[in-house]
């Protein structure tokens, strides 16, 4: 059996022990607390930069203790491609072929200037031209 040598000693260790295990208990809610303001703030769209403000610290600090708790939002659709609104998608070759015709040639043959440019003038010309 164990006896302690002086009951004052021994309610003294009890006591800080129970005093640890509160406290203990107090930092996990606060930095359960404080994960979550932060996820929240993010989530919102604060910087790091500002949340670190908010804390004392870098804004790299705040990533480095933060960050990896936190999981981005989905990122935003991407844009509808040109087809889509109307507008057809860039032809490098076309526009290579655009660059390469003299505005002599174009004035000089509408089938030229029909086919480069799509302008339909292939209709308004008589089968017979050459």
């Amino acid at each position: 059996m164990l006896v302690a040598r002086s009951r004052s000693h021994y309610d003294r260790v009890v006591e800080a022990a129970a005093a640890l295990e509160e406290a203990t208990r107090t930092v996990a809610g606060a930095e359960t607390a404080l994960r979550d303001a932060v996820r929240a703030a993010v989530t919102a769209g604060d910087s790091w930069s500002v949340i670190g403000v908010a804390l004392a610290v870098s804004r790299q600090a705040a990533q480095k203790r933060f960050g990896k708790d936190w999981t981005p939002p989905p990122r935003r659709k991407a844009a509808r491609p040109p087809e889509t609104l109307g507008v057809a998608p860039f032809d490098p070759e076309k526009a290579l072929r655009r660059q390469q015709v003299s505005s002599a040639a174009l004035l000089r043959d509408p089938r030229a200037r029909a086919e480069i440019y799509g302008d339909g003038l292939d209709d308004e010309l008589d089968d017979g031209y050459q």
